[in-house]
């Protein structure tokens, strides 16, 4: 959206607005925002908020839900992983970003693809009396034979069909990202922010809508 709207920023045509939500950090920079996008014909928003609450848009959801469905041709492939992990009693998502991420801040979000597989043996521990089947969403290509002794699905790439699917699942977890936040906010799913340090889990770590 950034380089999109920079395009288009001072066109003479339209009213355009483009604005970066995670400068929004008290009511007057809400309201302030709003008033800007009342008054705009075409409206171009990035950084989405997923380290802070959805109260602000919390009661728009099934708006928001309704008017970004993806396409009817992507629904095989979005559900494909939920029925494939059908017989679980819990489906968790798991998002691996390392592409990007091994540079952007210096790799500060960066794991190891042996560092996820670290936090869900230390997720399925935590639902140690039902059995856990995982959705690992990865936008590069992994050695399975890491992930023996978990019951997972795996797809690489796929991004909008990977994004809905991680919707659909029953927890959501990753590092810190947009893609993962908007699949944790459309699904209504709690969701577990990993880093580098695994501990044992607890229920709180979990953020909720």
């Amino acid at each position: 959206a950034n380089r999109i709207s920079l395009r288009f920023i001072n066109s003479k045509i339209f009213s355009i607005y483009s604005h970066d939500l995670l400068t929004i950090n008290t009511d007057i920079d809400y309201q302030t925002t709003l008033r800007k996008i009342l008054k705009a014909n075409i409206i171009f928003v990035r950084g989405f908020i997923r380290h802070r609450s959805y109260n602000d848009i919390i009661d728009f959801h099934s708006i928001i839900k309704n008017h970004y469905k993806p396409a009817n041709a992507l629904q095989n492939k979005i559900t494909e992983p939920i029925k494939k992990l059908s017989q679980s009693d819990v489906i968790i998502g798991v998002a691996i970003r390392q592409g990007d991420y091994r540079n952007w801040k210096d790799g500060r979000y960066f794991l190891e693809t042996k560092t996820y597989i670290r936090w869900m043996i230390e997720i399925k521990k935590f639902f140690k009396n039902e059995s856990v089947g995982f959705f690992i969403a990865s936008d590069e290509k992994q050695d399975l034979s890491l992930f023996c002794g978990l019951n997972y699905f795996f797809r690489k790439g796929h991004p909008i069909s990977n994004l809905y699917s991680l919707s659909l699942c029953d927890y959501v977890i990753s590092v810190p990202s947009s893609f993962v936040g908007w699949a944790h906010f459309i699904g209504k799913i709690p969701c577990l922010t990993l880093d580098k340090k695994v501990r044992k889990i607890e229920i709180n770590d979990f953020k909720i809508l």
